[in-house]
């Protein structure tokens, strides 16, 4: 069945779902997620029957079940979906979105969880557009991320409507990403992206340990390459002034790795030309698909 779902899905066919390992479309209206936004989800990249950066999803999904207290039998069942799957996919790069939702009980209501729910295992394939290898204009955006919490804090959890509206301003300034503050005013994450920016030649990369932002996969990635090779990378603050000095800036996710900005709007509204040239950053690790 997989093989003939996959098949159908690269010719063309509507998107492929699997709930628990077996091919589905249907979503309850009692469900948690959907209620509740009562999950997480993990974004990745599939390349040529590999999973990008699997060990670093694979632990962060390992954190997620273990501070929201899901049922962990989910984990193995992923794995083997995944064994199944990804030699079907040896020859594309495609993109798969797996979420993790507490299952909903028959006849409870409110938020509380019940004893011993299960987890909704859901994965989706989709096709990934072409990519550019620099963003072309990059600016600060007005208003700032609510606080998810310490328990919480760098999960990828449901709760998006913040980063949809934030999304939205950002196509109506003409940007192709928008840089995120805490309620102190740093800057945290980009809408869909981490944030690396260079100022006098030292890279920063910012603080989210506060509860802010999500620490995503490709981030942490990199922080650990830039160890590996003795290259130091100031985990910090940053504060919008610093923009006005910043010379690079790279925006990070698991699905197109790293790329950098060419402009950056500052918060004046001037227009500051970035170094993106980032083939001249040796320390960078290749990304397979390039």
């Amino acid at each position: 069945m997989h093989h003939e779902l996959v098949a159908s899905w690269l010719q063309g066919a509507e998107p492929s779902i699997w709930l628990h390992g077996n091919a589905s479309q249907a979503i309850t209206p009692a469900n948690r997620g959907l209620l509740f936004a009562d999950g997480v989800f993990s974004t990745l990249r599939l390349h040529h029957g590999k999973v990008f950066l699997w060990d670093y999803h694979w632990a962060r999904l390992q954190q997620a079940v273990d501070r929201l207290g899901l049922a962990a039998t989910c984990l193995p069942t992923l794995a083997a979906l995944f064994d199944t799957l990804l030699p079907l996919l040896q020859t594309v790069s495609v993109g798969a979105k797996v979420v993790l939702v507490r299952a909903e009980q028959a006849h409870a209501r409110g938020y509380a969880p019940a004893a011993g729910a299960g987890v909704h295992l859901y994965v989706q394939l989709f096709k990934l557009p072409a990519q550019a290898p620099t963003l072309a204009k990059v600016g600060l955006l007005a208003g700032c991320l609510g606080r998810s919490g310490t328990a919480l804090a760098g999960l990828k959890t449901l709760a998006r409507t913040e980063q949809v509206l934030f999304a939205a301003d950002c196509i109506a300034a003409g940007w192709n990403e928008g840089l995120l503050q805490d309620h102190d005013g740093n800057i945290i994450e980009a809408t869909a992206h981490n944030v690396f920016v260079q100022v006098n030649g030292q890279w920063l990369s910012p603080n989210l340990a506060r509860g802010y932002g999500v620490a995503g996969v490709m981030r942490q990635h990199l922080l650990d390459c830039f160890a590996a090779l003795h290259l130091s990378v100031q985990v910090q603050d940053i504060k919008p002034a610093l923009l006005q000095q910043c010379e690079a800036m790279l925006l990070t996710n698991a699905v197109h790795g790293y790329r950098a900005v060419q402009q950056l709007v500052l918060p004046n509204g001037s227009i500051k030309p970035l170094n993106h040239d980032y083939t001249k950053h040796t320390s960078l690790p290749k990304l397979p698909w390039l």
